[in-house]
């Protein structure tokens, strides 16, 4: 006995299916891998790193504005200022990491018009 396979996603299969090329023998669905633990499905995405998130914001933060960024003495903690030019920004709280400090202070000082 000959069967066909055939590849679709979602409901096209049922609309396309016969126009789709399809295999001459019939070849079972791949089992399922179960080694996959606590992975993600393939369908999220992965968290940006904290370079990624900087760069985001800096191409986001307009050229002209005030960025200073600064690691607290004495301990790990990060804060950021971003304002637009001849305005005072409000400081970000102290953060971990410095790309939540950025983002904070972009947040914060972003309805500033320039």
């Amino acid at each position: 006995m000959h069967g066909a396979v055939f590849s679709f996603y979602g409901g096209l299969g049922i609309l396309f299916g016969p126009l789709l090329r399809c295999d001459t023998a019939f070849e079972p669905e791949a089992a399922p891998n179960k080694d996959r633990g606590n992975a993600m499905g393939h369908n999220y995405a992965k968290p940006l790193t904290s370079g990624q998130k900087i760069e985001r914001l800096l191409s986001r933060i307009p050229p002209s504005w005030v960025i200073k960024l600064e690691r607290q003495t004495g301990t790990a903690a990060w804060r950021a200022l971003a304002h637009a030019p001849d305005t005072d920004g409000a400081w970000s709280d102290e953060h971990m990491d410095p790309a939540d400090a950025l983002e904070d202070t972009w947040r914060r000082n972003r309805t500033v018009i320039v």
